[in-house]
């Protein structure tokens, strides 16, 4: 069986949203992953609620995105909101609501793709 990838480019519009609906409801595995900031765990927390797996989105993959941002030198914004919560992984809310660096997911395509 193949794979798909849909590139929602920030929140996911409605039809995004029914386009997800419509793959959960035919029985297709939706994984979702975003960016690691307040509101893209926010917007993982809305998809997971429409039936999305949250994918790469876990309190380890926030770690290991953080320690090679600090490998390669690179200076991450900081998010001036706390992540909601995420039911997926606890520990996600905790380790970003302690850091709130931001990693963008286009810093994290070559471990996507």
């Amino acid at each position: 069986s193949g794979a798909a990838v849909v590139c929602a480019n920030g929140n996911p519009s409605a039809t995004v949203q029914l386009l997800a609906r419509q793959l959960v409801v035919g029985g297709v595995e939706l994984r979702y992953h975003g960016d690691f900031d307040a509101a893209g765990i926010a917007m993982c927390a809305r998809m997971r609620a429409m039936g999305a797996t949250p994918w790469r989105m876990t309190g380890a993959d926030y770690g290991d995105a953080l320690a090679d941002a600090d490998a390669q030198a690179v200076e991450l914004p900081v998010d001036k909101h706390e992540a909601p919560p995420t039911p997926w992984d606890p520990e996600l809310a905790i380790a970003f609501n302690r850091d709130r660096r931001i990693v963008h997911e286009e810093r994290l395509l070559g471990t996507l793709v």
